[in-house]
């Protein structure tokens, strides 16, 4: 079984701030990036940021507080949203009624996933750039004293990939919310299908959870090391780490990138890339990990 770090939602270059976690609460959400294509407005695609909700937040609202002091590219909430990761069904209202989880993925990260063999039964484990918010006055800002941080935030079994170059028949009606089919002139794009269950070593894991979002912050899904104020350097767990530099995870297979502190392995993690892979196989004890991180926070797509 693959696992893969895969980066999403909001950054320093797509969006330009950090997604939200909740001081009130500690529940969070990933921003989906803009989607910044007169050609998919053309063809009727109509999701906007105002359009998303989650733990009672508009994700309109949010973007447009949370950008307010962005020099350029201010955000608002009537902009096109690229709701390309679309894990949780109550986020958006507009469904049809077979909607399942759909995630897509183009380019040379998709290239990248094509070439790993990322297939049925693989795991995404999803990441990406936080902070701490509070709302007063019905205005979102970020904690003055806080510094950006990398968090894992959901999950992705795959049950089937769909090459939209060759989709054979495999395309169904209710898939075609999805911005890609909004893309007619792109070519490299791919879907990935969400389990329904999570089963790993064909034993059922979780009924219900092949596909998720961690439902509230603990320090166990903070990738970025406490105190260090640069959100690429990591503290991950032993067994990510291989004495086999071709079995660490891709783009990170520099062993100069690791270094053994206490329990764990400081990572200079890469700044530039969206999809880490490597096997289970070949780092014991990746899969209790994510079993524990997943039953400490299972929320129903």
């Amino acid at each position: 079984m693959k696992i893969i770090l895969s980066r999403k939602g909001f950054d320093s270059s797509y969006g330009g701030v950090a997604s939200p976690v909740f001081t009130q609460d500690g529940k969070f959400l990933s921003l989906p990036i803009p989607l910044n294509s007169p050609e998919a407005e053309r063809l009727g695609y109509d999701v906007s940021y105002n359009d998303l909700k989650l733990h009672g937040h508009n994700y309109g609202q949010l973007v447009q507080d949370l950008s307010r002091h962005k020099r350029k590219n201010q955000l608002s909430g009537e902009m096109l949203v690229r709701l390309g990761l679309d894990l949780l069904k109550d986020v958006y209202p507009k469904r049809n009624t077979a909607w399942r989880p759909l995630f897509g993925q183009l380019g040379s990260a998709q290239g990248h996933l094509k070439k790993q063999g990322i297939g049925p039964g693989d795991i995404f484990l999803f990441f990406g750039l936080y902070n701490w918010v509070r709302q007063e006055g019905g205005l979102y800002s970020y904690e003055k004293a806080e510094k950006p941080f990398h968090l894992l935030w959901g999950w992705f079994q795959v049950e089937d990939v769909i090459d939209l170059d060759e989709p054979g028949d495999k395309i169904r009606d209710w898939m075609s919310h999805h911005p890609y089919f909004y893309m007619p002139g792109v070519k490299g794009k791919a879907l990935y299908l969400g389990a329904q269950d999570l089963v790993i070593d064909q034993k059922l894991i979780l009924e219900g959870g092949g596909v998720g979002k961690f439902a509230e912050y603990h320090k166990g899904l903070q990738l970025s090391r406490p105190g260090s104020g640069k959100c690429t350097d990591w503290l991950v767990p032993e067994f990510l780490y291989n004495e086999d530099k071709a079995k660490l995870p891709t783009y990170h297979q520099d062993p100069g990138r690791w270094k053994k502190e206490g329990d764990g392995y400081k990572l200079r993690a890469v700044s530039i890339g969206q999809e880490f892979v490597f096997d289970s196989e070949e780092h014991p004890g990746v899969t209790d990990w994510i079993i524990s991180l997943i039953g400490r926070g299972f929320r129903r797509p």
